[in-house]
């Protein structure tokens, strides 16, 4: 059994879903998954041909993304599942914080990186949300676009 799924989705981009799989460290204990969503010219076979360590599923057409998702589901091996978009790039490939959150505690069921914008200075993107308000049934982001100082690097609910 394979440590880790990572499942990404492709519908007509391939320079991105390519630009992916060159950032990650391809090992043992991981595959890499990628639902092909009825791109046109034949993306799949480009991805199989380029990358022949992922495992390409081609869909005859486009399910959309959770279900495309649920495709790469079902092919996964994985003891856990990691879903990216196809167009994230990683700067530097560590899952293992995130593992080893899952498993502090039973009551942890899904867990999600920070993720940083892959311009300029990498600001943030994504820190989580704040607590709906239980009079506004509103949130807001936390840390969109600020520069990352490590101000968001304690894990928290969301």
């Amino acid at each position: 059994m394979k440590e880790i799924s990572i499942i990404t989705v492709n519908f007509n981009g391939l320079s991105d879903t390519c630009a992916l799989m060159e950032t990650i460290p391809f090992n043992d204990n991981l595959e890499v998954i990628v639902v092909d969503n009825a791109s046109q010219n034949q993306e799949a076979d480009i991805i199989s041909k380029r990358f022949p360590q992922v495992k390409v599923i081609k869909s005859e057409q486009n399910l959309g993304f959770a279900s495309g998702n649920n495709l790469g589901i079902k092919a996964a091996q994985g003891k856990y599942l990691f879903f990216i978009n196809n167009d994230t790039i990683f700067k530097d490939f560590n899952v293992q914080p995130l593992i080893d959150r899952l498993e502090s505690s039973p009551a942890i069921g899904v867990v999600c990186p920070k993720i940083r914008f892959a311009w300029d200075t990498n600001p943030i993107q994504f820190a989580g949300y704040t607590p709906l308000s239980s009079i506004t049934v509103r949130n807001h982001a936390i840390g969109f676009g600020e520069e990352d100082h490590g101000q968001y690097d304690t894990a928290h609910p969301t």
